[in-house]
């Protein structure tokens, strides 16, 4: 899942909750490996985070109730 903010924490606490696994990757990064591209909208998004998730899941950081909880408190300082 691409972080984007406080949609992306109301997207965690739903599948933190249900004990879905998750993986949160920072939009730049996501961006970066897929070098310059002019389309954008939700399809392509999609498919662009996919492909980043294939590529580089030896990165993947699983997301935990824990990380939940000071995300929140993080989005609450901010």
């Amino acid at each position: 899942m691409e972080a984007t903010g406080h949609y992306t924490l109301m997207m965690l606490n739903l599948i933190v909750g249900q004990q879905w696994h998750a993986w949160l990757a920072h939009p730049n990064d996501i961006q970066q490996s897929m070098g310059i591209k002019r389309v954008k909208n939700d399809k392509v998004d999609a498919l662009r985070i996919a492909q980043y998730a294939r590529t580089f899941h030896e990165k993947a950081r699983l997301f935990t109730a824990q990380n939940l909880k000071l995300d929140r408190l993080k989005h609450l300082i901010a």
